[in-house]
């Protein structure tokens, strides 16, 4: 599901919720909750894990993930047309059924290329049911009450995606006995979407008659280079915002699954047991965030929408442990519950009825353009060490999520600033006020400062041990001996300590294409010796625990002066 798909768009006059509407939204509803987990489970759950630990084309996970969201994207306005002539039923059962064979044919895969063209089958599937199924809510319910039934189909979707991480892990922690490890997941989501097609046929509403308004189009429609220009000229606030958010989304896509069963130690059914309950604030809240913002004000809603993202994000970027990420996923669900109806509809205000297509095309372009950007980008940045700061404790693991908080930041000022005194007036409601903007512009330039400081001290004090053996680590992993003694004794180097660790590590790293984690074991009372332990996952299950000693020299900097080879678990 897009965003451009949010937005509530025309009718034909004089319709109204009645009992049967409501058991039409009701039906597309639950459908779409399906069909939305199955490609989530499909593309965000099972296909990262399977890339990175069975294919080990971790770095081919972008273009695999982007070729998903490409197809997509180019596929919806022509999907969407089509949905207008031959009806949207047999677009909403097309999607799901094609995606049912896709996801058992990606088991027998092994060429990242063919992959690629797999994700992009998938793509067309996902467009031919989300404009349908917008467009088929339009079609049941007045243009009084369009918001709320939008509402309740996006709040489902979204659902869809929560519940979709915590089944397909399912699936694959629970099938690892009898099948093989990590395709249960394919054949939960080939499953589901079997299940889809048959209960689509059952309960979707029969079409009678072909529609020729055009609720498709503006949802589904992407501009020509003339209309991209007018959309920049009339609304480069918001096309320049959507790239920033949507960028900021795509760099946590396709790795904060793996983010959480490398670094945090989840299983697959843990993780989505933290993501799961997004489903819960999702259904409870979206249609009361609906009335919120009439009440409140939409932009006030996007703006405050978006603070409770960022700070969700930092959380996320700076506390790395379990219960810290659960509750931050929380507040992030929240946030976006509150804001992103809002923004949609304020969107759709920017320009007259007659260009609202072309400004919807021009804003859905630029979120893919980002959201791209970002799933192309994030996993190269997790799969190299050389992105990594260790002196400030920053690794390649993590840093996506330093650019994302970072990135919705900036996209959070811009909605208290620029957005909101170019747009507010249009949102109608409560208007951000200048104290407002003040507070925000003052505490980010605090935090600027803060960062700032907080990178002077940390750089001026002895890097800590752990940090020490990460730069040591990744010099002898790539084989840089010269580089790698900067951070080693004398006596260490005398012994060729550093040879000998390279001779093996960069075998396990770049051969066996092993990961190393690192964690301090314990500091001497006297804090002149520490002991940090490098653990080493390989593909295949096995462990390797080795222990890092370090001591301080003369300037009470810490060097690598040892290292004790464990067992292998």
């Amino acid at each position: 599901m897009t965003s451009e798909e949010c937005k509530p768009g025309g009718a034909e006059a004089g319709k109204r919720i009645d009992s049967a509407s409501l058991r039409t939204i009701a039906g597309i509803g639950f459908v779409a909750l399906l069909a939305q987990l199955g490609w989530m489970a499909l593309n965000f759950s099972a296909l990262p894990m399977w890339v990175e630990k069975e294919l080990n084309q971790g770095s081919h996970l972008g273009v695999i993930m982007g070729a998903f969201m490409l197809t997509e994207a180019l596929f919806r306005p022509t999907l969407g047309k089509l949905s207008d002539k031959i009806g949207r039923k047999i677009l909403m059962l097309a999607g799901p059924a094609i995606s049912s064979m896709t996801a058992v044919a990606t088991i027998y895969v092994a060429n990242p290329w063919l992959m690629v063209m797999l994700r992009a089958i998938d793509g067309v599937g996902l467009a031919a049911f989300w404009p349908s199924s917008f467009a088929a809510i339009g079609d049941a319910v007045d243009e009084k009450y369009r918001g709320t039934a939008m509402g309740v189909l996006n709040g489902t979707g979204m659902a869809g995606m929560a519940l979709g991480m915590l089944f397909g892990g399912m699936a694959n922690d629970l099938t690892a006995h009898f099948l093989k490890p990590l395709t249960g997941a394919f054949y939960f989501c080939s499953a589901i979407f079997g299940i889809t097609v048959v209960l689509g046929l059952i309960m979707l509403p029969r079409e009678s008659y072909k529609h020729h308004t055009a609720v498709a189009d503006e949802h589904a429609h992407i501009p020509h280079k003339e209309e991209l220009e007018g959309a920049v000229k009339l609304v480069p606030d918001m096309l320049i915002l959507s790239v920033v958010i949507f960028f900021a989304m795509g760099l946590i896509m396709p790795i904060a699954k793996l983010y959480a069963y490398d670094l945090l130690g989840m299983s697959e059914t843990q993780f989505g047991g933290m993501v799961a309950p997004l489903a819960f604030i999702l259904g409870i809240f979206a249609v009361p965030s609906g009335h919120l913002a009439d009440r409140w004000g939409k932009m006030v809603s996007v703006c405050y929408g978006m603070l409770l993202c960022t700070a969700a994000m930092w959380i996320i970027a700076l506390f790395k442990y379990k219960l810290a990420m659960i509750g931050a996923s929380a507040i992030l669900g929240f946030g976006f519950v509150i804001a992103f109806p809002s923004w949609m509809a304020i969107i759709s205000m920017a320009a007259p009825a007659n260009r609202r297509g072309e400004i919807m095309g021009a804003v859905g372009l630029m979120q893919g353009v980002g959201a791209m950007l970002g799933v192309l980008v994030a996993p190269v940045i997790y799969t190299s060490d050389w992105l990594s700061l260790p002196g400030l404790g920053i690794v390649h693991y993590n840093l996506p999520f330093y650019l994302c908080a970072f990135m919705l930041t900036v996209a959070t000022v811009m909605t208290f600033t620029w957005i909101s005194v170019k747009r507010g007036g249009q949102s109608g409601g409560r208007q951000i006020s200048k104290g407002e903007r003040r507070a925000i512009v003052a505490m980010s330039l605090i935090g600027m400062l803060g960062l700032a400081a907080w990178v002077g001290v940390t750089y001026s004090r002895p890097i800590r041990p752990d940090r020490v053996t990460w730069q040591w680590m990744r010099q002898v992993v790539h084989e840089s001996m010269n580089q790698a003694s900067r951070f080693t004794t004398v006596d260490f180097e005398r012994k060729g300590g550093s040879e000998e660790a390279s001779r093996i590590y960069s075998q396990w790293v770049n051969h066996y294409k092993a990961r190393y984690y690192l964690s301090v074991v314990r500091v001497s009372p006297d804090g002149k010796e520490a002991v940090v332990r490098v653990e080493f996952r390989f593909l295949d299950g096995r462990r390797r625990m080795h222990q890092v000693i370090l001591r301080r020299n003369g300037s009470h900097e810490w060097r690598v002066a040892d290292v004790l080879r464990g067992e292998e678990q």
